[in-house]
């Protein structure tokens, strides 16, 4: 016969994969509300220091927050403007693309024929997928552009998060002194999400530059587009970079032929390298302290409950997850499991260190 409390911990780890389980539903089903919503704190959360900045020098909370209000709202309608124009003109060429797309593969298949392979023009369109290559970048941008269409709920959210955060830290502190909960946990989710974000943010606009001079210099279509789609998918762990630069070189390979195309790939590969693998792992480094499967999980699962702004937002929100384990006493091993391997050796250091202090004292 079980025990009792072996039963207990049985029907406790049962309700709490059922409520995970029930929450992670919630998620998704409500992601036309929770999606601008987290985006609106997210933007919050860096412009905070731009309004504490403000309001050193003097300035009224409501002056300050205004200017940030004005500065932002520009900003996304000049960016939802561009991606509508360049959505616009790109669907607009689809036909023309389409029909070099069936051009080349028609020569493919005639070169193949000519080698004695036997291959069909008609199986060679059905592997080489042209509606899905050609609204590629479409869909990716118009989901973007989705996001942004609920600029009204973002700002409006916004503002709320900035008038609240003048005197939330004082909620805070008052709040803990009445109940357990832990302000170290929210400030350190507060660092941290700010330090990832104003640094990935400054990462992504500069390969987003790059790639707009790479694009003009060649002469590309749509170079600001695209230049749009690595800001944004830079975002993205892992893929992003891949995924951005698919649709660039598909596009010239189509108008411009072989030559631009191994220009532009090649300028995509230097960018990606010298930003990416050189330039982004120095400055954040083991900041994240998540480990690289754990990364690429949480895009898959985030991506699949928030589509694409999922996989943008998948780093901070696990983030979240990952230090809110830490402090429970509960769940602190599953975070173990979540941080990286470097994590774990600074953890065990700092404790080695701890323990010679002690024995110093003693």
């Amino acid at each position: 016969m079980p025990s009792l409390t072996s039963q207990s911990s049985a029907y406790r780890a049962l309700i709490i994969i059922a409520g995970l389980i029930v929450i992670v539903a919630g998620l998704k089903a409500a992601a036309n509300l929770l999606v601008p919503i987290a985006l609106a704190l997210f933007f919050a959360i860096l412009c905070i220091p731009a309004m504490k900045r403000l309001e050193k020098i003097g300035m009224p909370t409501w002056i300050a927050i205004c200017i940030i209000i004005v500065i932002t709202s520009f900003l996304f309608i000049l960016i939802t403007t561009v991606l509508g124009n360049s959505i616009g003109q790109l669907n607009n060429n689809l036909p023309l693309y389409r029909t070099k797309i069936l051009n080349a593969i028609h020569q493919i298949t005639v070169w193949l024929q000519d080698i004695d392979l036997p291959v069909n023009l008609v199986d060679l369109s059905n592997i080489i997928n042209i509606d899905r290559v050609m609204t590629f970048a479409s869909d990716a941008v118009s989901n973007i552009l989705t996001v942004l269409s609920n600029l009204f709920l973002i700002l409006l959210t916004m503002i709320f998060i900035l008038f609240e955060a003048s005197s939330f830290e004082k909620k805070l502190q008052h709040a803990t002194e009445k109940t357990n909960l832990n302000l170290t946990a929210i400030s350190e989710i507060t660092v941290h999400i700010y330090d990832y974000m104003e640094i990935k943010a400054a990462l992504s606009l500069a390969t987003a530059i790059a790639v707009t001079i790479l694009l003009q210099f060649v002469g590309v279509d749509f170079p600001l587009l695209w230049g749009l789609l690595a800001f944004f998918f830079n975002f993205i762990p892992n893929i992003g970079s891949f995924l951005a630069a698919t649709p660039a070189i598909l596009l010239t390979m189509l108008q411009l032929g072989t030559i631009p195309t191994i220009i532009v790939a090649s300028g995509y590969a230097l960018i990606n390298m010298v930003i990416g693998n050189a330039i982004e792992p120095r400055i954040i480094g083991n900041k994240l302290g998540l480990s690289t499967l754990v990364v690429f999980l949480s895009l898959l699962f985030w991506g699949w409950v928030w589509g694409s702004v999922g996989m943008i937002l998948s780093v901070p929100l696990t983030i979240i997850v990952k230090i809110m384990l830490e402090h429970n006493k509960n769940f602190s091993w599953v975070a173990i499991f979540l941080g990286s391997a470097n994590e774990l050796k600074d953890s065990k250091r700092l404790k080695k260190n701890n323990q010679a202090e002690s024995e110093d004292c003693l």
